[in-house]
């Protein structure tokens, strides 16, 4: 799953960082809704609100963390680098363990979302589905095996069919579906539901925002993170908690928590948004109905397959982050290899300056250090000139030869004489 990163480049924006967070939390809805609604039952949008105005006001730590420190490794580095390393390492872990329970919920979810979409209903059942979400884990593994940050930048296609679909549906639940009278059937705070289940439900409603995380790891990747991230992450989660409410009063309104229980958490519960365009039945065209389950489940799916995806690359960027600072073996983090030296010469760039008296002047001035610095004086003629070279870099003066421990020209001495 981790594997060796021997750098990371800055080359992500704006839109591929929203695309990203907005991809990452927002196909957990096509996940938590239908389990949230089966332990929150009528209180499942209060649920969702609640937890994203935490999230909200977790997304400004988080964005000062990520300007401040643009590392990679998100809520990890910023332990670490707060408290000690014993800290970072148990955080680093648990992150660990959220991302491969959003890997494993996203590419099991993923068969039944298809299944619907072509009424296909073996995929829909056991071992069928579990046997497809593995064969998706595998596949989407090997081909992260070759890492390509563009990826990023073509998934803000992804994510913005995912917002018209997820805002198609709002649209048509408030004008056909939309009942206050059924929010509010069923509902009896401590017994449907009971404070058990509403105290279940909360952590299962944080886990529809781990996309907070995955972008924080992308810092070391963002051209600009004290500009760039912060945006990425209010944008984000401000429009996905929005939408999660709506779908929530939307799905609620559909099939309400009658009686202890409701549809939306039991015969929908692994493809919720399937649920609600099924209510949709009778109140549009047949043919829209049928349009609607077909675009629905394919961008469902594909949004899963998004979310396995980047949990992925952020799991290979905790695994390099931690392996940097040594909380994890070396070959999980970057490479360490100290680069050779680079001079600049007309002939080869292989050559170094010869320390014999007789080529040191001529080498010197077809040799240049990589990082000049000025010229200083020579104990026999008090002062150097410096000479431009055709490329306009500034030439070592003669009787100067470069150093090979550093970049740098120093006076030639010339070696004391043999007895």
């Amino acid at each position: 799953m981790a594997r060796k990163i021997s750098g990371l480049q800055r080359v992500l924006d704006a839109p591929a960082l929203f695309s990203v967070a907005y991809g990452e939390i927002a196909s957990s809805i096509y996940v938590a809704l239908g389990i949230i609604a089966l332990h929150a039952l009528g209180l499942t949008p209060e649920v969702l609100a609640l937890v994203g105005a935490l999230f909200l006001v977790v997304s400004l730590s988080y964005a000062e963390g990520t300007a401040a420190i643009p590392e990679t490794g998100g809520a990890a580095t910023f332990v670490r680098r707060a408290f000690n390393d014993l800290a970072g390492f148990l955080t680093g872990w648990a992150l660990f363990l959220d991302y491969l329970i959003v890997i494993a919920l996203s590419a099991f979810f993923l068969p039944h979302y298809l299944g619907a979409a072509f009424k296909v209903a073996a995929l829909g059942r056991h071992p069928s589905d579990l046997i497809v979400a593995v064969a998706v884990i595998v596949g989407v593994a090997a081909l992260r095996l070759v890492r390509r940050s563009a990826f990023y930048r073509y998934g803000i296609v992804v994510a913005v069919l995912d917002l018209v679909t997820q805002l198609g549906l709002v649209a048509l639940g408030f004008a056909f579906l939309f009942s206050g009278d059924a929010l509010t059937r069923g509902v009896s705070i401590g017994s449907e539901p009971s404070w058990h289940q509403i105290a279940f439900a909360l952590p299962l409603a944080m886990l529809a925002y781990t996309g907070l995380e995955t972008v924080a790891n992308l810092a070391e990747e963002t051209r600009e993170p004290g500009r760039d991230l912060p945006r990425s992450l209010f944008s984000g989660i401000g429009l996905v908690v929005l939408i999660y409410v709506a779908i929530g009063l939307v799905a609620l309104s559909a099939f309400p928590a009658d009686h202890g229980t409701t549809q939306l958490g039991t015969r929908w519960l692994h493809s919720p948004m399937m649920g609600i365009v099924a209510a949709l039945h009778g109140h549009v065209p047949g043919g829209l109905v049928t349009a609607l389950r077909l675009y629905v489940g394919l961008t469902g799916a594909v949004i899963l397959l998004v979310a396995i995806t980047t949990s992925i690359s952020g799991f290979t960027r905790l695994a390099h982050s931690l392996g940097e600072h040594g909380q994890l073996p070396r070959a999980f983090g970057p490479r360490r290899s100290s680069p050779p030296l680079r001079f600049r010469s007309r002939s080869s760039s292989s050559r170094r300056c010869s320390p014999t008296p007789s080529s040191s002047s001529r080498a010197c001035s077809a040799l240049a250090c990589s990082r000049p610095s000025p010229p200083r004086s020579s104990p026999s003629s008090g002062s150097a000139s410096r000479s431009r070279s055709s490329n306009g870099r500034t030439e070592p003066p003669a009787g100067f030869r470069c150093g090979a421990s550093r970049c740098r020209c120093r006076p030639w001495s010339a070696p004391p004489a043999r007895s």
